[in-house]
């Protein structure tokens, strides 16, 4: 064989084995991942972190309320959203709240700053979980914006046991 035929035949050889390494073991170098690759805000990121997310598109609010008529700790107080998500709210209750559950309108978002437009309009209601599903695409499509909510709880006792009112926030 010729050598130059020989040289051509290793330098071939040499490519296709680079090439299937980069798109096997680098798909997002090339491109190949379906942008997979999302950047995500440090908020969004710590939230994965803590635990708070799972891969950024599944979300646990903790509500505890320790007595009827004091506000409720909310954990976290303001949850970041970096793409589409549920979100899920856990009611723990004790003191005089014990056996609190979620009102119909449990967690309730508001259509003065667009709100209700993001979230499905059919949440899913238990007594003491509530889940809506955020429609927020990500923060290359859509603009940052904080949404204000309510949360509505009742208890066997006192009807109308809290109201209170903080944010999810889409980046």
């Amino acid at each position: 064989m010729d050598k130059n035929l020989r040289r051509a035949a290793y330098a071939v050889v040499s490519l296709a084995l680079v090439g299937i390494l980069v798109f096997r073991f680098f798909p997002h170098l090339v491109g190949l991942d379906g942008g997979s690759r999302k950047t995500h805000t440090a908020a969004c990121d710590k939230a994965v972190q803590d635990k708070i997310c799972q891969n950024y598109n599944k979300c646990t609010v903790k509500v505890h309320l320790p007595n009827c008529g004091v506000d409720p700790e909310v954990v976290p107080a303001d949850l970041p959203i970096c793409e589409q998500a549920s979100i899920t709210w856990e009611l723990t209750a004790s003191g005089n709240a014990t056996g609190a559950k979620f009102a119909a309108n449990g967690i309730e978002f508001r259509a003065s700053d667009g709100g209700t437009a993001h979230y499905d309009t059919l949440p899913t209601v238990r007594d003491t979980t509530y889940e809506y599903k955020d429609k927020h695409k990500s923060q290359e499509t859509e603009p940052d914006a904080k949404y204000k909510y309510s949360i509505h709880v009742l208890t066997p006792g006192q009807p109308n046991c809290v109201n209170y009112d903080p944010f999810v926030y889409n980046e």
